[in-house]
């Protein structure tokens, strides 16, 4: 029996399929299209138009940009080390000053105080021979202020003015006249006590002056207002003592010339401020230490017979009176 291959059924032909691509509701053939708005051209034949330089140049800017932070951060870095490097030089020059001042504070230590005997030396003078001296090498008694003023040149003596060894105060009681022997006798005392501050290696210092010629009148207010104003004759009288407070000093040196040069100029004249401050300052926390200066050079003095003084008692002054006519130092 032959076998034969199975008859396939034939194929149906399919309806036709309608175009719905352009279309949900109608085909394409049958949609009408709108009018384009927008208008096509065809493209130009001529060549393009180069594009601006700053368009190209665009991504400079901020390459520029980066370039000036840097070297703004660069700047701002060099400008903190500097300063760093300029607050640790001014910190080495404060400490410097400060080691100074520390040192020079130390030398007014060194000086030793009045001793009892160098203290009975400046005592061992009685009020009538400072009258007796006085009487003998001064000019005469005068009654009134007004004589003295107008008279002071006729009668031999010379006005106290500025000095680098001492300064008068404001007198009350007297006037700042004496005979020239008086005077040079002074310059001699602040001659002698600077040379001893400076052997301790101190700064020169001023005394000061409270008090000098008294009239008659002036003695007798006096005698009204101080129990310890002499009743009699005094030896102010006469042009040839004066009083130094020993518990007043003033720095008489410059402070700018005992520093170094310092790193940067400007602080020289503020060191030297502070140097100033320093002296003044110490001008009162030390007076002993400068009255036992001033004492050694009277004792010295009055053993040579320039003067005689005393160390008085209930007031801080040295009673001092010319005992020698000096000639050559009123020349």
């Amino acid at each position: 029996m032959i076998d034969h291959p199975p008859v396939l059924p034939r194929r149906t032909a399919l309806p036709p399929v309608p175009d719905l691509i352009g279309h949900p509701y109608k085909p394409s053939a049958q949609r009408k299209l709108k009018p384009s708005s927008r208008r096509i051209t065809r493209p130009s034949l001529q060549p393009r138009k180069p594009r601006p330089v700053y368009r190209k140049k665009r991504v400079l800017i901020p390459l520029g940009l980066i370039l000036v932070l840097l070297g703004a951060l660069a700047a701002t870095s060099y400008a903190i080390k500097k300063a760093e490097e300029r607050r640790h030089i001014v910190e080495a020059e404060r400490a410097r000053l400060a080691t100074f001042i520390e040192e020079r504070e130390a030398q007014y230590l060194k000086v030793p105080l009045l001793s009892d005997q160098q203290r009975r030396l400046l005592r061992r003078s009685r009020n009538a021979v400072h009258v007796e001296m006085a009487q003998r090498l001064g000019v005469a008694s005068v009654e009134k202020r007004d004589d003295v003023l107008d008279e002071a040149a006729e009668a031999g003596l010379v006005r106290l003015g500025d000095s680098p060894y001492y300064w008068v105060g404001r007198l009350t009681y007297s006037v700042p006249y004496v005979t020239p022997s008086a005077a040079a006798v002074l310059d001699s005392i602040g001659v002698r006590f600077q040379a001893r501050l400076a052997g301790y290696g101190l700064p020169p210092y001023k005394f000061y002056i409270s008090s000098v010629l008294r009239t008659q009148e002036d003695q007798a207010a006096l005698r009204r207002v101080n129990v310890n104003a002499s009743r009699t004759t005094s030896s102010h009288e006469f042009g040839t003592t004066f009083d130094i407070q020993f518990r007043r000093y003033r720095y008489a040196g410059d402070p700018a010339a005992e520093l170094w040069e310092p790193a940067y100029p400007y602080l020289t004249s503020e060191f030297a401020a502070e140097l100033d401050a320093f002296y003044r300052k110490t001008s009162q926390s030390y007076p002993s230490r400068m009255l036992s200066l001033l004492g050694e050079t009277l004792i010295e003095l009055e053993n040579e017979g320039l003067l005689l003084t005393v160390m008085e008692r209930r007031q801080p002054v040295f009673h001092t009176t010319v005992a020698r006519r000096l000639v050559e130092a009123a020349e």
